[in-house]
């Protein structure tokens, strides 16, 4: 009976059940997160290898990218201030990369995965469905449903 009064005493204001691990605030709460990260990727050096191979091989890239890629470092040009173009202007610069079709599938693929993981699938499809198709709640789920039925047939 207890524990039930003392669920009852924390619940916000949509009567959901708050946390006991959210009870901290301001600097104690963003130590304590950098404490559990750092336990975590402690953890992770120990227990797993493919963590381990991650590390090496990010240091390896780094090492790689800083030595040998002189854009990397912005003090040693490999040409002269009067052999380099001006800078391209932001517009032309989109325009060049929009003329290449594997940055625009890229492009595509990572906002289709964007949307898929926060959910957005099932908040625009309804809501295209109804304003562009004019279906109701009832035709949506149906539409869904043979959707469904013709994929999984």
């Amino acid at each position: 009976m207890s524990s039930n009064n003392n669920l009852d005493s924390r619940m916000n204001n949509q009567d959901q059940p708050i946390s006991e691990f959210k009870s901290k605030s301001g600097l104690k709460r963003i130590f304590s997160a950098l404490r559990y990260s750092l336990e975590g990727f402690k953890s992770a050096w120990r227990g797993e290898h493919s963590f381990r191979q991650e590390v090496f091989l990010v240091i390896v890239a780094t090492a790689i990218a800083w030595f040998l890629v002189g854009e990397t470092r912005p003090g040693r040009s490999t040409t002269s201030a009067s052999e380099q173009a001006p800078p391209m202007p932001f517009v032309r610069q989109m325009q060049t990369l929009l003329a290449h079709r594997g940055f625009l599938l890229v492009s595509l693929i990572a906002l289709m995965n964007a949307v898929v993981r926060t959910g957005g699938l099932f908040a625009l499809i309804p809501l295209l469905a109804v304003s562009t198709l004019g279906l109701t709640v009832n035709g949506l789920a149906s539409s869904l449903k043979a959707v469904i039925n013709l994929t999984w047939s």
